[in-house]
C-alpha cells in the first residue's frame, strides 16, 4: 500500500482550470485517458474472434457482489470543498460539508466511487451485449453524480444539468473526440464513445471542484462501488474471471482478484492495496 498524501487545499473556480487525476496512472499502469488494452471493434460487445458466441442474457445467471476496502493502516482524512464561489453551490450545500471524491474512506473503512469490472473470463467469448440506454449523469449540486462511472462502446448517454446555474461539459479523452459544451439549467447534452478507453476526465470550466471519470467497455460487466462502498455485476457467463478495481487516487491502490462464476452469485470483499 502506497503512502497516502493529504489533498492540498481548493481554490475558488478559475476558468480552464482541469480537474486533479486527469493523468494519473491506473492499476493497468497506463495513465487515465488512455487505454491500456487492445483497441476496442466501434460496436457495443465484446469478443474478439470472428466466430465469438451471440451473448443472451436470459442464459446467464451468475453475479458477482462484493464491498471494497481501503487497506492502508489509517483512515485518510476528508477534504472539504470549497464551493463559496456560486452563490448557487453554496445554496445547494444546505450548510453541509462537500467532500472531495477522490479521498472519501467511510468510518468503516468502504470506499465509494471505485471501478470494478472483469478484465479477463469467458465473457470475451461472446459478442453482441446490449448497451443500457438510460444512463443518465447528472450535474446535481455543482456536482457530477456518478463520479465514476462506465459505458459501453457506442452508447448514447446523457449529461444534463439538474441546477439552476450555469455549468460546462469540458471532456478530455485521448482515444476518443473531446467536447466543451456550455449547459445552461435544464440542458442536456448526448455523449456517445466509438473506442475503449480508461478513466476519461469530465471536468467543468465553471467550477474548477467538478470532476467525473468515464470508462468506456466493449462488455457489460463492470460497477462502480456505492455509498457503502458496495458493488453488483450481474448477467456474468459461467468461468473463471480476472476482476480489477481501480480508484482514482493511485495513493489508495488497487487489486486484482480471481473468481469462478458457475451460475450463482459470488461475494467477494476487496482490499486496495
Amino acid at each position: 500500500m502506497k503512502a497516502y498524501a493529504k489533498g492540498a487545499a481548493l481554490g475558488i473556480a478559475l476558468i480552464g482550470l482541469v480537474a486533479c487525476g486527469g493523468d494519473k496512472k491506473d492499476d493497468g499502469g497506463s495513465k487515465a485517458g488512455g487505454d491500456g488494452d487492445k483497441p476496442a471493434k466501434t460496436e457495443a460487445g465484446g469478443g474478439d474472434e470472428g466466430d465469438a458466441k451471440l451473448y443472451d442474457a436470459s442464459a446467464h445467471k451468475g453475479s458477482l457482489t462484493g464491498v471494497v476496502k481501503f487497506g492502508g493502516a489509517t483512515i485518510p482524512e476528508k477534504v472539504v470543498l470549497n464551493v463559496s464561489s456560486d452563490v448557487f453551490c453554496t445554496s445547494a450545500a444546505d450548510g453541509k460539508e462537500v467532500l472531495d471524491q477522490q479521498f472519501q474512506v467511510n468510518a468503516d473503512g468502504t470506499v465509494p466511487h471505485v471501478f470494478v469490472y472483469a478484465a479477463k473470463g469467458p465473457h470475451k467469448t461472446f459478442k453482441g451485449y446490449t448497451a443500457p440506454t438510460d444512463f443518465v449523469l447528472e450535474q446535481h449540486g455543482c456536482m457530477y453524480t456518478p463520479h465514476v462511472f462506465g459505458v459501453m462502446v457506442g452508447q448514447a448517454f446523457q449529461v444534463k444539468n439538474d441546477d439552476q446555474t450555469m455549468h460546462n461539459v469540458n471532456v478530455s479523452p485521448k482515444r476518443n473526440d473531446g467536447a466543451n459544451k456550455g449547459q445552461p439549467p435544464e440542458a442536456s447534452d448526448t455523449f456517445t464513445f466509438a473506442k475503449k478507453e480508461k478513466a476519461i476526465p469530465f471536468t467543468c470550466d465553471v467550477h474548477s471542484w467538478m470532476s467525473a471519470k468515464a470508462w468506456v467497455m466493449d462488455h457489460p460487466f463492470f460497477a462502480t462501488t456505492d455509498a457503502e462502498g458496495k458493488f453488483d455485476i450481474s448477467g456474468l457467463p459461467d468461468g473463471e474471471y480476472t476482476f480489477k478495481a481501480w480508484h482514482e487516487n493511485e495513493d489508495f491502490g488497487s487489486a486484482e482478484f480471481k473468481v469462478t462464476i458457475a451460475g450463482g452469485e459470488v461475494s467477494q470483499d476487496v482490499t486496495l492495496k
